[in-house]
């Protein structure tokens, strides 16, 4: 097996881009919203508190409650911001 980097701009990339494009499958546009409330669902139920996100994605995350607390570098060498965000019990206004 052969690792490689998808890098913009090249024919490697405009390859996987119109493949993704032209995908028989669609997985609908709140998948990411779906996975992050599984994924919350599950810590929460583990006793987890806070969950930590290491992305490039910038305006993904926030717009499900995460901030940035940090930055690393990936494993391909590049930076990445860690999210982080509470997990609070909901609460019913009375």
């Amino acid at each position: 097996m052969r690792v490689v980097r998808l890098v913009p701009n090249t024919s490697l990339w405009q390859k996987a881009a119109g493949y993704a494009r032209h995908c028989p499958w669609v997985a609908g546009p709140h998948l990411a919203q779906l996975m992050e409330e599984r994924a919350q669902a599950y810590a929460k139920a583990q006793g987890f508190r806070r969950v930590y996100i290491p992305s490039g994605m910038v305006g993904l995350y926030e717009k499900y409650g995460y901030h940035k607390v940090d930055e690393l570098v990936n494993y391909g060498g590049g930076r990445d911001a860690v999210f982080a965000k509470e997990l609070t019990e909901e609460r019913e206004d009375r």
